[in-house]
Order: structure tokens, then sequence, then C-alpha cells
């Protein structure tokens, strides 16, 4: 449902290094839904302050119930240019 989001976050804050890259996410959901302790583990052609723009999007943002208190998710954005668009 963020992808929009994340892909103006993306674009607006550096963008992609190349034609594609990747952000993996980290984070933990509790009773509440809301994702907490979001982390960047790692990303590969895009720019950091593209990543810390997604990180502050995921920040307490509402994913869901789960299924055990607490749960631990990690997240995998994988992220390619328009045709056309700069990077």
């Amino acid at each position: 449902k963020s992808l929009a989001e994340v892909a103006t976050c993306v674009a607006e804050s550096g963008g992609l290094e190349g034609t594609s890259g990747e952000l993996k996410m980290q984070f933990l959901v509790r009773a509440r839904g809301a994702a907490e302790g979001v982390e960047v583990l790692g990303r590969k052609g895009v720019a950091e302050d593209a990543g810390r723009c997604v990180q502050k999007i995921l920040k307490n943002k509402w994913v869901g119930m789960p299924t055990q208190d607490p749960t631990g998710v990690v997240f995998r954005y994988e992220l390619k240019a328009k045709p056309g668009s700069p990077k």
C-alpha cells in the first residue's frame, strides 16, 4: 500500500545509483500493529538518504496485527527505474 509513497521518497532523496536497487528493512510489530524500531539493514544501488526517507515512512505505520507479540519482520523493497526517467 505504501509503494507509491516509497517510490516518491526514493526519487526525491537521491534516487537509484543505476537502473535498479534494493532496500532491506527490519522492524518489530507489537499488539497495536504498528512498525516499531524500523532500521535499514542494507541497501544496494539506493542512495543513503533514500533509505532514511523510507525508514521514516515505515516508522509507526500500521502494518497489521501480529500472530505473536512481538513479531520481527524483515522486508525487502526491489526498486527499478522507470524507462526514460533520470536515476
